[in-house]
């Protein structure tokens, strides 16, 4: 039978185990939600689903955003819809030029793994409609779409260059952002990754003008 001195130890003990498990079991889901980005932001699939929503684990994990990062969250959201629109729009005028149609599909995963954040984050987005082609609640992003789809018309190479551009400023628009989220690793991955993805586009973009006619 335990003395009561070895009461006291016994409790100490089975709190640390408790820790150390529920430390464990929170490192295997962060791990798993990161490997699942990767693959799911490069188009390997991956349960985005799961990671996303596991609210629990995640979220109490996360301080809460000011305005300055949700606004920066909904305008990196908008912009990969501004991409997966314009190519979509530049694939329906010449379906023969095959660099969008392989990018679109990368497109819209980008527009979901933006769209998993905001949710997260608790950033409003609730008039955005993904459906809804060519239409965005940031002005700017508006300009540009129209200005793109404008240059496109003219011909497939500055259609393939309008593409360029969409990249170039893609990976500067991330690299200004990145300092904001530095204490954020689920964000901070995420754009990682978009900002990769973004520059195997370029390269694609880039080869394609290089032979196009």
């Amino acid at each position: 039978m335990p003395t009561k001195k070895e009461f006291p130890m016994r409790q100490i003990v089975a709190k640390n185990k408790i820790k150390l498990a529920k430390s464990t079991f929170s490192m295997i889901i962060i791990a798993t939600c990161v490997f699942a980005i990767q693959a799911y932001s490069m188009g390997g699939g991956g349960n985005m689903r799961n990671c996303a929503m596991d609210q629990n684990v995640v979220q109490t994990n996360f301080a809460s955003l000011n305005n300055e990062q949700k606004k920066e969250l909904l305008y990196i959201y908008q912009e990969e819809k501004m991409a997966r629109d314009v190519y979509m729009a530049m694939h329906k005028l010449y379906p023969n030029e095959i660099t969008f149609a392989n990018i679109i599909k990368s497109e819209q995963r980008h527009m979901d793994m933006a769209e998993m954040l905001c949710k997260r984050y608790g950033v409003d987005i609730s008039n955005i409609d993904q459906s809804q082609y060519g239409k965005f609640i940031v002005p700017e992003l508006q300009k540009l779409h129209d200005t793109l789809i404008l240059q496109g018309k003219k011909n497939a190479k500055e259609a393939l260059r309008a593409g360029e551009l969409i990249e170039v400023t893609d990976i500067s628009d991330i690299d200004k952002m990145l300092p904001l989220f530095k204490n954020y690793s689920d964000i901070n991955t995420i754009l990682v990754r978009l900002k990769e993805a973004s520059k195997n586009h370029l390269h694609a973009f880039r080869n394609s003008i290089r032979f196009a006619s």
